[in-house]
């Protein structure tokens, strides 16, 4: 009798078609493969169509699937490096940018997984390239005044729920008042607060500031001496 070819079976599709063929088959321990599914034929021996006596013993091999490898740590490279890394380990990479204070621009900044996961070749492994860091720097112009106007100006940033806006707030010396808010791109008025439109963009805000001089409180004036009672003229005049 013929061996049936037991390609692309798996494990009881096989015992289905070597008892109904009279033969007994033995699974050998699975191996890896990167062209064979889990589960399915890897290989078999004696060869589909090799003639054997009823009774006899097919053995076969079937896939573990494809094997694991450990995501390689490219945390700090450049895009190009990175990219080159894991797609040579069989990765299909995906590519995002974000700010960060930590990692240069054009480098790495976060991976997902983490490196070291095992995955299976063609998974796909993705990277978040840094912008460099959201640097939102304040120069103010002062009109009269004497200090030093950048030391006394508070900026403070914050993000916008929409994800694609920053927001500002500007705090200014007493006696000072905002004349003009600007980031070259954006005219914000006279508004201590506001949103810019980039986040992923370096933006001066160019703050113009007027002072106020406090003025000197009025000295109070003298109050009136009193004029003399009516009483004490005619004491004087009887006399």
């Amino acid at each position: 009798m013929l061996v049936p070819d037991l390609s692309e079976k798996n494990a009881d599709q096989i015992k289905q078609l070597l008892d109904a063929a009279g033969l007994k088959g033995k699974e050998e321990n699975a191996e890896n493969s990167d062209t064979v599914e889990s589960g399915l034929l890897i290989r078999q021996d004696p060869a589909a169509g090799t003639s054997v006596d009823m009774g006899s013993t097919v053995s076969y091999v079937l896939s573990k699937g494809t094997s694991k490898i450990a995501v390689e740590d490219v945390y700090g490279r450049s895009e190009a490096d990175a990219r080159t890394t894991l797609t040579n380990q069989g990765f299909y990479v995906e590519v995002y940018h974000d700010n960060s204070a930590d990692y240069a621009a054009g480098t790495v900044m976060a991976m997902n997984p983490e490196p070291g996961t095992q995955l299976n070749k063609g998974d796909t492994v993705s990277i978040t390239i840094s912008d460099g860091s959201m640097r939102h720097t304040v120069t103010a112009e002062i009109y009269a005044d004497p200090m030093t106007p950048a030391a006394n100006v508070a900026l403070d940033m914050y993000e916008v729920e929409d994800g694609g806006t920053v927001g500002y707030y500007i705090t200014v010396p007493e006696n000072y008042y905002i004349v003009s808010v600007t980031d070259g791109a954006h005219d914000y008025g006279t508004a201590n607060s506001g949103q810019i439109a980039d986040i992923k963009q370096n933006v001066t805000l160019v703050v113009t500031l007027a002072y106020n001089a406090p003025q000197p409180e009025p000295e109070p004036e003298p109050e009136p001496e009193p004029e003399p009672s009516s009483g004490d003229s005619s004491a004087s005049s009887a006399q």
